[in-house]
């Protein structure tokens, strides 16, 4: 690590503290899907309606079993763990089918990574939610995880994926919010490095889809596709856009090359998913190396634009060389030194429940 990165890291985490004991925050908190009438709320309110119904009801003590449960612990500023980021999948063609979704994808799993697995590893850590995102070779169709949210809608969340190349995705983005009732998509920029795959103008329709069923979107991306978050950002300054995996720092790469995904935090609307720490990292925990990173992205976007998430169900992460459950929440609990405990929670839960609704309203 560069002795210029060590300065000004702690000049950072000197300067965040300085903002919070004199109360000039150099961010805001941003409310994301209030009861403001927006427009697309109504479907998601449609999508997961069983969902709302129950957050009007009291507050009940976690859910710790995989069955459902009449209320849900849901209270506004609860100490609630949301894993943002959880690839599940099955293996059982054709209703659940493997193949690949990237020009070069080859890629495939040897067995399934089922989402009752991370649900007893979720109980077995106190952990209330996961967003499930769909995996790289699980083809377009977001089946398996539709049909795992429909399942325990209390305490999954779906993400599929659509193809930026498809001429009709608009209607794909449609058939996925309004009828199978997954709440966002991810996009793959960095898997086409030769052209802006999110700006062409065949995708003007879906963007305009997505704006309108108010999905939330989450971009798998480095600091060379920063660019196209930004026009995406511009454009549509109420659509809740997550950039994953802190945008893929480099520990070894220049200040500056970091720079476009820092710059990001200008937009209200971009948050910033803080997972795969380690496998940034060319230290072991707590990955120190990291850490300049994270502070930059903490002190431009604030605890309260930043979710935390992992990567695979229960014996899968060691399979792919993920850390545990257990060492990811660790890092985020213990490992981080300039972290404030109220920070812990915005990162842990508190913000992913704000984006996603997961709090109870005060009616």
């Amino acid at each position: 690590m560069h002795l210029n990165m060590l300065l000004h890291t702690s000049k950072i985490i000197f300067a965040a503290r300085l903002c919070r004991l004199t109360g000039l925050l150099p961010w805001q908190p941003v409310e994301i899907l209030t009861s403001t009438n927006r427009r697309g709320k109504r479907s998601i309110q449609k999508t997961r309606g069983r969902l709302l119904h129950y957050a009007k009801a009291e507050a009940a003590p976690p859910n710790t079993s995989g069955q459902p449960q009449a209320l849900l612990p849901t209270l506004k500023g609860a100490k609630m763990l949301v894993d943002t980021h959880v690839h599940v999948w099955e293996i059982d063609p054709p209703k659940y089918p493997v193949g690949p979704t990237a020009p070069t994808w080859n890629t495939y799993p040897d067995e399934p990574g089922a989402a009752d697995e991370l649900l007893a590893e979720m109980n077995a850590h106190g952990v209330d939610w996961a967003v499930l995102v769909q995996t790289s070779w699980s083809t377009w169709d977001n089946g398996y995880i539709a049909d795992s949210a429909a399942r325990f809608p209390h305490r999954f969340i779906g993400h599929g994926l659509i193809d930026p190349q498809d001429p009709n995705n608009a209607e794909q983005v449609r058939y996925w919010v309004h009828e199978r009732g997954l709440a966002g998509f991810r996009f793959h920029p960095m898997y086409y490095p030769e052209e802006k795959i999110l700006l062409t103008a065949q995708n003007g329709p879906m963007w305009e889809e997505i704006a309108a069923a108010g999905a939330v979107i989450q971009f798998h991306l480095t600091a060379a596709e920063a660019d196209q978050i930004d026009a995406i950002a511009r454009r549509f300054p109420r659509l809740t856009l997550i950039l994953d995996h802190l945008g893929y720092p480099q520990v070894e790469a220049p200040e500056a090359a970091y720079q476009p995904i820092v710059d990001l935090a200008r937009y209200d609307n971009v948050h910033v998913k803080l997972s795969d720490v380690n496998g940034h990292s060319r230290q072991s925990y707590p990955h120190a190396d990291v850490h300049p990173f994270i502070v930059r992205i903490f002190s431009a976007f604030g605890s309260e634009r930043i979710i935390w998430g992992t990567g695979y169900p229960g014996r899968h992460r060691a399979k792919h060389n993920w850390p545990s459950l257990a060492q990811e929440l660790r890092l985020i609990r213990e490992g981080l030194p300039f972290l404030r405990d109220d920070d812990k929670e915005n990162i842990l839960g508190g913000t992913a429940a704000r984006i996603w609704e997961l709090t109870q309203s005060s009616t």
